[in-house]
């Protein structure tokens, strides 16, 4: 009885087999298979757990690696010209060679000039020109006419007091004889009075250092010591009643 029991249940089995293997594989595709599957073992029906593979080591985190780039051009690099010697930011050598082969040597100073500049950089640089300012007469070169117009005694130069213009070489005469804006002294003696001729001027009419004559006299005294010599005054005079004649009272 027990054997017949035991081939029965074996039987159950095999016929199951199907139907578990492709229930198993069905899990397996959908990742919801247990940790450890069985299989048959034998002829007996006994079963044993086939362990599933072990999983892989994870590799060991790298540390982040920093995009390499190449550094920013520093904007105070200078680079020599092979041309015109001439020390060129480093960001414009490229354009400046280009241009530099362009470029011919002036006759006269060996400065590099463009070619359809020459001409102009010869008649500008090189060639006397008149002086500017009316009155000169003088001719220079453009490299000295700069310093002389700096110092030629015919421009014209604003006067400070009165912004009028005048040539450089009167405006020490102006200053002193012409300004309308200049500072005089009063010119009675003692009096220590100045400003603008105008200023001066009316101020001359009540200067009490202005000398008046005497009404009796003649004698020309400061207009503030009149009135007392005119008291004191020994010849003292008055007018006649009959001939209209000043006398002396004694």
């Amino acid at each position: 009885l027990a054997l017949n029991q035991l081939d029965a249940a074996r039987l159950r089995l095999i016929k199951s087999l199907p139907e578990k293997t492709a229930q198993l594989a069905q899990e397996v595709a959908a990742g919801t298979a247990p940790g450890a599957f069985y299989r048959v073992v034998g002829g007996d029906g006994r079963q044993q757990p086939t362990p599933q593979p072990a999983a892989p080591v994870p590799a060991p985190a790298q540390p982040p690696v920093a995009p390499t780039s190449s550094p920013p051009p520093d904007p105070e690099a200078r680079e020599r010209c092979p041309t015109c010697g001439e020390d060129v930011p480093a960001a414009n050598i490229t354009m400046h060679k280009v241009a530099c082969r362009r470029r011919r040597p002036c006759p006269h100073c060996d400065e590099q000039v463009p070619a359809s500049d020459l001409e102009a950089h010869v008649a500008a640089r090189h060639r006397p020109q008149p002086c500017p300012h009316d009155g000169c007469g003088e001719s220079f070169t453009g490299d000295r006419m700069p310093d002389h117009v700096a110092a030629c005694e015919h421009a014209p130069v604003p006067c400070s007091a009165c912004e009028a213009t005048v040539p450089r070489a009167k405006l020490p005469w102006h200053t002193a004889k012409e300004c309308p804006e200049r500072v005089v002294k009063c010119p009675h003696n003692g009096c220590r009075v100045d400003g603008t001729p105008r200023a001066i001027e009316k101020h001359e009419a009540s200067c009490h250092f202005r000398l008046q004559a005497c009404r009796y006299c003649d004698t020309r005294h400061p207009l503030f010591e009149l009135p007392a010599h005119e008291d004191q005054c020994g010849s003292k005079t008055q007018l006649c009643p009959q001939c209209q004649a000043r006398v002396t009272v004694a």
